[in-house]
């Protein structure tokens, strides 16, 4: 083999340049990173789960707002009510918009 013979038949970019980055996909890693973020994220719930317990409850919130027959729960009702009516009617809007959009 001589010393000035070719190495590389053709030239190619650099794995930290800018003009590789844009030809390749990048979806395995974007999937890896999510993965663990995913599972490094859940450790950490079912850690504080075991150590502390679920301190929210919902469905006891719901018990003593509606097992309570003082006025002052009334507006907390009925914001669950209203909450419940916007999200139906954000879905209605949108499938409107679906079907005159078709």
């Amino acid at each position: 083999m001589l010393p000035s013979a070719p190495v590389h038949v053709a030239a190619c970019f650099s794995c930290l340049s800018s003009e590789r980055i844009s030809y390749q996909k990048h979806a395995g890693l974007l999937n890896l990173g999510m993965v663990i973020i995913f599972a490094a994220n859940s450790r950490l719930i079912l850690e504080n789960i075991i150590k502390y317990g679920l301190r929210a409850n919902p469905a006891r919130w719901l018990q003593r707002a509606l097992a309570s027959s003082s006025s002052s729960n009334r507006p907390v009702l009925l914001s669950f009510g209203v909450l419940l009516l916007l999200g139906v009617a954000a879905l209605a809007i949108e499938c409107f918009a679906v079907l005159r959009l078709r």
